[in-house]
């Protein structure tokens, strides 16, 4: 067995776990709201920090079985830097669909993989996580927002296409995580208002400023990694 096999195989689910179980002391008043903004944004890096590293072992194990994909991987390794953004997360995908394929002709990965499930499986995560939590109270309006939303944000058609798409119009809402995700790991709101304007509030992609979405997202991207390396691996 692969030294990376059984992390690729950890679910994420389990940071939002870890954190829930963690935080079961909290009381759900005005008093935790400080301590809870702690809370979600390090659990947010800590979900992003872990999608990084599941990337960058997705891509040692595609180089240690197929050499033509080792020497793409050495020549835009620069290129992808940390693995966080949206074209390193494509890069990935595309390349281990197309090491599968040599394996198995016939794979696709948009009409392999059980989109729907993983829908059904992401939403029910952090409804049944966060709604026995008292962190759902510290953040009411966006859980609220979150179970509204859901359904119109996340669909089976948008993401997983035509082979070379992994987010595609879930692409704004990935867009706006990785720059959420850059504020919060380079403390920017050290030296900014946190306050957003009119115009940001007003404008469609504001919707996706919710801990819940962010979640939910990271979510997504990890059970497709996880259903495609289970086929790589020929289960």
């Amino acid at each position: 067995m692969s030294i990376h096999q059984k992390f690729i195989s950890t679910s994420i689910e389990e940071l939002l776990e870890d954190a829930v179980g963690a935080s079961q002391g909290i009381s759900s008043g005005i008093c935790s709201v400080a301590i809870s903004d702690y809370i979600f944004q390090s659990l947010f890096l800590r979900m992003t920090g872990f999608l990084e590293q599941k990337s960058k072992c997705l891509c040692w194990e595609m180089g240690t079985e197929d050499f033509d994909f080792r020497r793409t991987y050495l020549i835009q390794h620069g290129n992808l830097g940390e693995m966080s953004t949206n074209d390193s997360k494509k890069f990935v995908f595309i390349n281990l669909e197309k090491v599968i394929q040599k394996r198995r002709k016939s794979y696709n990965a948009e009409s392999d993989i059980d989109k729907e499930a993983i829908l059904q499986s992401v939403k029910q995560t952090i409804t049944d996580l966060f709604t026995s939590s008292n962190l759902r109270y510290c953040r009411s309006r966006h859980f609220m927002e979150f179970s509204e939303n859901y359904n119109s944000i996340f669909m089976k058609d948008y993401f997983v296409k035509d082979g070379v798409l992994l987010l595609g119009k879930l692409y704004d809402a990935y867009d706006c995580l990785y720059d959420f995700r850059n504020r919060c790991a380079h403390n920017v709101h050290s030296y900014q208002q946190n306050l957003p304007s009119l115009d940001v509030i007003s404008d469609g992609k504001y919707v996706y400023e919710n801990y819940y979405i962010r979640y939910a997202l990271l979510l997504l991207i990890d059970n497709v990694y996880i259903q495609m390396y289970n086929t790589f691996l020929g289960r």
